[in-house]
């Protein structure tokens, strides 16, 4: 018999919740009860204890130090250009790039992605459309993982059989999907609700609604690869929205991972990394508690039958107890040195196991500690991270670069006029690019009607004038169809971003000492692609304006009257 969606998503959802995934022979893994496990303890919370007692976190304050080493900024994100055609083309890409990160607020979204991946080990992004109404068609945002279910044994989330999200959505969340969803007012009526403890129900009613990308059955009993969002099951199934038209490497999610994969899908963060070592030092801390509770007590013994009773609470302030061996009972926390030194031992090996060292954490090295011998530690302690800092900035470099930014720029592929505002470097770029443009455009011209191609005489007149009608205000330049070469000409480079300031410095000034021993070496293609590889575009080596030729005698050449040429420009 053929099953519904939300009957398959059900029976998916609970093989998720309860299935145990043989990794090896002797050891299983849940992965959706290690999540639930690990936000406890990010929120500091006892998993499957009484939550009334002390909860000794040893994650939290090492999960910022392990995420600042694998932080990625938006400057590393930046495009790169093969080729001096691709230069001009990644300029302009960088211009309305950086836009685009500003907008979509991509840094806050890259912080969540480093820290993400402390906590869990693996974090999950969804490439969804925005809402408004500027060039930012698509955003990526992070998928809390205790809202999917997909096959935990999946060597990547874009691999497994079907994908689940959970969401939860208000009365006024769904009546703002008119228009992109059906059935609204049934899903209202009809849809699965959270349950609250309120007795009264006075809250704002919650509804759980599903998102599906896998296989199902159709009609024609095929299994066909669809997306559907859907809320309730069996006769109280309401299926939103649907469509039919998809195969598998179109759902929209993306996994990022620290570490090998090693038979499951979620790798190992900080919290689950100690586990064990939160347990131990719970158990050792509370315990402590206990002993110094006892300790703290006041206890008195006499031989005197008289004397009955707690004494402290029986008297008055001031009031003479009269018996004749009346003493207290010495009570100590004689275990406090052993717990001390465990608490030590755990609080190291959890440094050891979460990677975050002294050194990592910033702490004040004693001050007889060599500053080489402090910086040489320091790289070292560094250069953990760069493996797990290059896998994740790789794939994130293609994803924007493949799924992202091609459909960003759709809209400049059909023309888009771009204002240059940035900085003078910008407007440099500019002015060589356009001034060229302009030039080959009016030379083309004139060769076509007059049969002859200008002087050079009249190309420098052309080239001072246009410079001379280059205003801020009018730098505006119409993109053509097709102008960004995704394919073969451009490149998202992330794994380079670490650059040494001195290091980049120091190229610099090699390369303008190249440059000004031989102004010829800018033509060379191998010496711009070493510029462009360290970050520092060619074009940029070339003068804004363009010097006067000097005739014989040392006189600057005068400009004549404007000649037809000029009137192929069409300047405005």
């Amino acid at each position: 018999m053929k099953q519904t969606v939300s009957e398959v998503a059900q029976r998916e959802w609970k093989s998720y919740e309860e299935s145990q995934v043989e990794i090896t022979e002797g050891y299983h893994f849940n992965q959706y009860q290690t999540i639930r496990r690990i936000t406890h303890y990010l929120n500091d919370r006892f998993f499957e204890a009484p939550n009334d007692m002390i909860f000794w976190n040893l994650s939290t304050p090492r999960i910022p130090h392990f995420a600042k080493h694998l932080d990625l900024d938006t400057k590393d994100l930046m495009p790169i250009g093969k080729g001096d055609t691709n230069f001009y083309q990644t300029w302009i890409l960088k211009v309305k790039f950086r836009k685009w990160l500003r907008e979509t607020n991509f840094a806050l979204t890259l912080n969540d992605l480093a820290e993400g991946l402390a906590q869990f080990g693996s974090v999950v992004f969804k490439k969804v459309e925005t809402d408004n109404n500027n060039d930012n068609k698509y955003e990526l945002q992070e998928v809390k993982l205790d809202n999917l279910a997909f096959d935990a044994k999946a060597k990547d989330i874009r691999q497994s059989d079907y994908i689940i999200e959970r969401h939860y959505l208000t009365e006024f969340d769904i009546r703002a999907k008119e228009g992109a969803w059906d059935n609204i007012a049934e899903a209202i009526e009809k849809g699965e609700r959270v349950e609250t403890d309120d007795e009264n129900d006075s809250t704002i009613p919650t509804y759980v609604f599903y998102e599906r990308f896998g296989q199902v059955e159709d009609e024609n009993e095929e299994y066909i690869y669809t997306h559907s969002i859907f809320t309730g099951t069996g006769d109280k199934e309401v299926v939103v929205f649907e469509d039919r038209d998809l195969e598998p490497e179109d759902n929209p999610y993306y996994d990022f991972h620290i570490g090998k994969y090693n038979g499951r899908w979620m790798r190992q963060g900080v919290v689950e990394r100690l586990f064990k070592l939160q347990e131990r030092v719970n158990a050792l801390v509370n315990q402590n508690a206990m002993t110094t509770e006892i300790s703290s007590l006041l206890l008195l013994r006499t031989a005197d039958p008289e004397t009955r009773g707690n004494v402290l609470q029986s008297l008055e302030s001031g009031e003479i107890i009269n018996s004749a061996d009346l003493q207290q009972v010495p009570i100590d926390n004689r275990a406090l040195n052993g717990f001390l030194s465990e608490l030590q031992t755990i609080e190291t090996q959890a440094d050891r196991l979460a990677l975050t060292p002294d050194i990592i954490r910033g702490d004040t090295p004693p001050s007889s500690t060599p500053f080489r011998s402090l910086a040489v530690i320091n790289n070292a302690a560094k250069n953990v991270f760069n493996f797990y800092k290059q896998s994740v900035g790789e794939k994130l470099g293609e994803i924007l670069r493949t799924e992202i930014m091609p459909e960003v720029i759709r809209k400049w592929n059909h023309g888009d006029l771009l204002e240059i505002a940035d900085s003078e470097e910008d407007i440099i770029l500019y002015d060589n690019l356009l001034l060229n443009k302009k030039l080959w455009t009016s030379a083309t011209e004139y060769a076509r009607k007059s049969g002859r191609l200008p002087s050079a005489t009249q190309l420098q007149q052309l080239a001072s004038r246009l410079l001379e009608e280059f205003g801020k205000d009018k730098r505006k330049m119409e993109i053509p169809k097709g102008f960004f070469n995704f394919k073969y000409g451009i490149e998202m480079n992330v794994t380079d971003e670490n650059q040494d300031k001195a290091a980049m410095n120091e190229t610099i000034v090699n390369a303008l000492n190249m440059y000004l021993a031989n102004p010829t070496i800018l033509q060379n293609p191998l010496f711009r692609q070493m510029l462009e590889n360290n970050g520092i575009t060619p074009p940029k080596f070339e003068n804004k304006m363009q010097e006067p030729q000097q005739q014989q005698g040392g006189q600057q050449i005068q400009p004549k009257q404007q000649d037809k040429l000029l009137t192929q420009a069409n300047i405005n």
